[in-house]
């Protein structure tokens, strides 16, 4: 035969669960943005198949040329860059991207990373 017993509450762990259910009762509140009718999507990739130097090319470096040899991206010629800005130009390939970026819809973030250094940058 089973017997429930009713739990025992001490005034500490009462009151810790009503300050979590107060919490968690205004969290969307705590999370929306300050313009409801501005909604943004943030999307970050951090996958290491993406090589940045063909995605965004510093073009306005004077060793970018010499060091990326024939796959560097140009201002013209074989393979033109989409221009940025005087210094990075975006891959031909991604259009959409650099249209979104000239609508002020898209941000670009060159060479950054999280601290993750377990294994290779693939993994992390």
């Amino acid at each position: 035969m089973l017997l429930c017993q009713a739990p025992s509450l001490s005034r500490r762990a009462l009151l810790a669960a009503g300050g979590a259910l107060f919490a968690w009762a205004h969290i969307p509140s705590f999370a929306r943005a300050a313009d409801a009718r501005d909604p943004r999507l943030v999307v970050i990739i951090l996958r290491g198949a993406l090589d940045g130097l063909s995605a965004l090319a510093p073009i306005g470096d004077p060793d970018y040329a010499a060091l990326h040899g024939e796959l560097a991206l140009q201002w013209g010629g074989d393979h033109p860059a989409l221009a940025i800005d005087s210094f990075f130009g975006l891959n031909p390939a991604m259009p959409n991207f650099a249209r979104l970026y000239g609508a002020r819809q898209a941000i670009l973030a060159h060479a950054c990373a999280t601290n993750y250094r377990e294994r290779s940058h693939f993994d992390g």
